[in-house]
């Protein structure tokens, strides 16, 4: 129920992007196809920002990730180009 919700509160902002993609001359599939890649890309965004949240709020989950960061950051430090 929470997902449909979601998208009931985030309607109106869809409505205005397909009313704006129609009048500037997108027809009607393809502006379909446009706003559910929109919606999509907002989902995902959404959900990383709440599960990373989650992260935060665990202390020994966080303090992992932060060990982990730093040994994939000494790896920049060996010198090797990244571009070859």
């Amino acid at each position: 129920m929470a997902k449909q919700e979601n998208l009931y509160n985030n309607l109106p902002q869809y409505c205005i992007y397909y009313c704006s993609f129609l009048i500037g001359g997108m027809n009607m599939p393809s502006a379909t196809v446009r706003i559910s890649e929109e919606y999509r890309r907002q989902s995902f965004i959404e959900q990383a920002n709440k599960a990373y949240l989650a992260l935060r709020e665990n202390p020994e989950a966080w303090e992992t990730e932060l060990k982990e960061r730093r040994e994939w950051e000494a790896t920049l430090a060996d010198n090797q180009s990244v571009n070859k």
